[in-house]
């Protein structure tokens, strides 16, 4: 758990305090949220400059965005956001997928495998069933998979795709 503050965005307590100590304060966890993904959108569009040849740094990376909880004052995990992005390993890009009830464990995995890892399991194996489908072009989707389209919000948000974990794990969504 951080302790740092944020004196910038005028918030003198930990993120912590803001989710469940100081008892939930939506409007300040907002503002923290807001703040990394700011951050998160800058270095996704400044590895987008970075010329390898004709092609980005993001186009050889995947960068992986998301928390440890989805509901700040129960600790819950529930259709938790997760969000990749990049085109490394042969990430397919611009869309969101949903995974029905997986760990977030079988995420983490997955892209060890989009880099040539060959490892079926990541973390305690009684928290991951193994790599999720449809994450790249040639994987094709299963039946417990919805798969949709994501709109543009910039240069960087087309190297997009979208997780959302389910009570026992993860699930890709918008």
């Amino acid at each position: 758990e951080a302790k740092h503050t944020f004196p910038w965005l005028d918030l003198s307590e930990h993120h912590h305090y803001y989710q469940h100590d100081g008892g939930f304060r939506a409007a300040e966890c907002e503002l923290i949220c807001n703040w990394y993904s700011q951050q998160h959108l800058y270095l996704l569009q400044e590895m987008e400059k970075v010329d390898m040849g004709g092609h980005s740094l993001l186009d050889e990376s995947v960068v992986f965005f998301g928390s440890e909880i989805s509901d700040p004052p129960t600790h819950n995990k529930t259709n938790m956001p997760f969000l990749l992005a990049g085109n490394g390993g042969g990430l397919r890009t611009g869309r969101w997928v949903r995974y029905a009830n997986l760990p977030h464990n079988n995420l983490l995995v997955s892209i060890l495998k989009l880099f040539g890892d060959t490892r079926t399991t990541f973390g305690a194996q009684e928290f991951c069933t193994g790599p999720l489908t449809s994450l790249t072009d040639s994987a094709s989707p299963s039946t417990s998979v919805s798969v949709g389209r994501t709109s543009p919000l910039s240069a960087a948000s087309s190297a997009v795709v979208k997780l959302r974990s389910t009570a026992t794990g993860a699930s890709l969504t918008d």
